[in-house]
């Protein structure tokens, strides 16, 4: 498996979960050859009524043992989805390794390597709005006319264009893939950047998986917890 620099929502398609993924070689969909799945103490499940509810594919007795001294059931469903619906189902003291999200128990699961530097891959961005109204720009409303992005080691880039914005966030997604980037930062970004780019992203339709692929992070957010 390459080294993964950053991982998206899954879907499901083709009876398989399918993961985007950003690895050396760009962006693709991963089909996965592992079920979601998690662990039920053998006195608080019964095997074959479980067995039939939706969306479970099996539930089947392991060599594993609890705290509580009680053997285990390994549970495996269609979707990561379903894991915390059908967790519901039994006593919180009675289940295991249900919240673990299921990009993680794919890495550990199926060895993934995962990029050992993170900082290289991270940038900063911020983008400038206008209205051609004067209410204050909304993503339907607004027009993205510049965004600047740095990078950790203090490089920098400036994106502008006033007149076609989704060309400007073709520009900027296009420079994320050319370096690599798959940790992106700002500043009150998930109400505001992060709402306009995801806005021209939809339209742009071919880059929504790998702007979903990419990991956001908001400072402000960080600084006020």
């Amino acid at each position: 498996m390459p080294t993964i620099y950053g991982a998206g929502p899954w879907r499901f398609a083709d009876d398989r979960i399918q993961i985007p993924i950003l690895t050396e070689s760009g962006f693709e969909w991963h089909k996965c050859d592992l079920n979601p799945y998690f662990f039920v103490d053998s006195d608080s499940i019964h095997p074959p009524s479980f067995s039939n509810r939706k969306g479970v594919l099996s539930v089947s007795k392991t060599g594993l043992w609890s705290i509580r001294k009680k053997q285990v059931y390994k549970v495996e469903v269609e979707k990561p989805s379903l894991v915390p619906r059908l967790r519901s189902a039994f006593p919180s003291y009675a289940v295991h390794e249900a919240d673990i999200p299921f990009i993680r128990r794919l890495g550990a699961d199926r060895y993934f390597q995962f990029a050992p530097d993170p900082i290289k891959h991270t940038a900063y961005y911020d983008i400038e709005v206008i209205s051609d109204t004067s209410i204050l720009p909304t993503p339907e409303s607004g027009r993205i006319i510049s965004i600047a992005i740095v990078h950790p080691d203090g490089r920098s880039e400036w994106l502008y264009n006033p007149t076609d914005d989704r060309h400007l966030v073709e520009q900027f997604l296009n420079y994320l893939r050319q370096h690599r980037i798959y940790i992106l930062a700002g500043w009150n970004n998930y109400a505001f950047d992060d709402k306009f780019i995801e806005h021209r992203v939809r339209q742009l339709h071919s880059y929504l998986d790998f702007w979903h692929s990419i990991q956001k992070v908001d400072l402000m957010l960080e600084y006020k917890s």
